[in-house]
């Protein structure tokens, strides 16, 4: 079947070889920078995502003191991120380099949480060789 324009007030429509459609409204999209070399979330890390992305994330899909699991933690963004969201987490990674650098990120935030806030469950760090 062909498509049919919208014909909707106040909307620009627009048609192609394909059909009529709209450009993407601000509100059907999200507007998140990515990290920026200078910016102070920068941990070196090359897959590094925004803190911002990953709580829109945890705070839509996740329940209320749920768990989430990443099992490509990298620099362990989705698991500190959770751990300020008061979330249960469990983060995983094959390279002992990123576990390292996410075991010192969850520290640092979870000190900074515990001078203003209740006590965090304690951090348990296991390194497996293969």
């Amino acid at each position: 079947p062909e498509l049919q324009p919208y014909r909707i007030a106040g909307v620009e429509e627009h048609q192609d070889a394909m059909g009529w459609y709209t450009l993407v409204g601000k509100k059907d999209y999200w507007e998140l920078d990515m990290v920026g070399r200078t910016s102070a979330e920068r941990l070196g890390y090359p897959t590094q995502k925004p803190e911002r992305l990953l709580e829109r994330l945890l705070v839509s899909l996740a329940p209320e003191g749920g768990t989430v699991g990443d099992f490509f933690s990298g620099s362990g963004t989705t698991a500190a991120v959770a751990q300020r969201l008061g979330l249960g987490f469990i983060a995983c990674d094959d390279s002992k380099a990123a576990v390292d650098l996410a075991a010192r990120r969850l520290t640092r935030a979870g000190q900074g949480q515990q001078a203003g806030g209740p006590a965090l469950p304690d951090l348990l760090i296991e390194v497996l060789e293969r």
